[in-house]
This record gives C-alpha cells, sequence and structure tokens, in this order.
C-alpha cells in the first residue's frame, strides 16, 4: 500500500508487517507462517500467536516478543461506497513484556479481511485499512 506522501506499508494476510514511513517503522514481523489471520475463517476463540518485533522509536531499533490472543466479538459491517458487507468483527489482544494494546479486524464470510485497526505498538501510530475490492486469483 502506497500513499500519496511517499510513506508505505506491508501487510500479509491483512496483518501491518513493515511501515516506510517519515518518522518511526515497523521494520519486522517474524513467525508470520504460524499466523493465525493467514486463514481467519478458522480462527477459535483463545486461539494464540508469538512473535518478535522490531520497530524504531525515536529512530532507535527495538525489539520485543509479542503474544496475541484472538476473540471473536460478534458481527458488524463495512461499507464501501454505496456497498455494505457483512462481516464478524476479531480483536486480537496484544501482550509484551512491556505494555499490551488491541488490533481489530473486520472479516467477511469468506474469510477476508475487509478492514483493520491495528497499531505498530502499545497504542502507537494506529493504521486503519479498508479493502475496497478484493482480488480475484
Amino acid at each position: 500500500w502506497a500513499r500519496q506522501d511517499g510513506a508505505s506499508i506491508v501487510t500479509q494476510h491483512g496483518r501491518l508487517v513493515k511501515t516506510l514511513l517519515s518518522g518511526d517503522n515497523l521494520i519486522d514481523v517474524n513467525n508470520l507462517a504460524a499466523d493465525p489471520l493467514a486463514k481467519p475463517g478458522q480462527i477459535i476463540d483463545g486461539a494464540t500467536w508469538t512473535r518478535t518485533l522490531g520497530w524504531t522509536e525515536h529512530r532507535q531499533v527495538r525489539y520485543a516478543t509479542a503474544r496475541s490472543v484472538f476473540t471473536w466479538r460478534g458481527t458488524d459491517s463495512v461499507n464501501v461506497g454505496s456497498e455494505e458487507t457483512a462481516v464478524r468483527v476479531l480483536d486480537e489482544e496484544v501482550t509484551t513484556d512491556q505494555t499490551r494494546w488491541r488490533n481489530r479486524y473486520w472479516i467477511d464470510s469468506e474469510g477476508q479481511i475487509r478492514q483493520t485497526e491495528q497499531y505498530l505498538g502499545a497504542n502507537y501510530f494506529p493504521v486503519k485499512t479498508t479493502l475496497i475490492k478484493a482480488a480475484k486469483s
């Protein structure tokens, strides 16, 4: 994803995995092969995922081990233009040794992540994405 100002974000299965912004950035997320978001329709309440995150904070590189717990939070709808899509809402509670935060995903009946609200760190720099049109394979 590229923004008009030249900044860009990289996602995998809807998850933010790298940023190229003017300030601090997310530089690394490992263990992506085990990320439950690879198959969101198969996630059950209490599913977990552990990985190492790398980011910059005030231009200093930091790393932490993060553990996520996933919980379904009911239904909602995502509106893009005049189109409304029914979705299930998935919360991801992320915990490190120092802090915790929540990411949220809106997932349609086909398992496509239609919208996200994710943070680079503990309530730090929220990134919201909305899928306008899914690619067909």
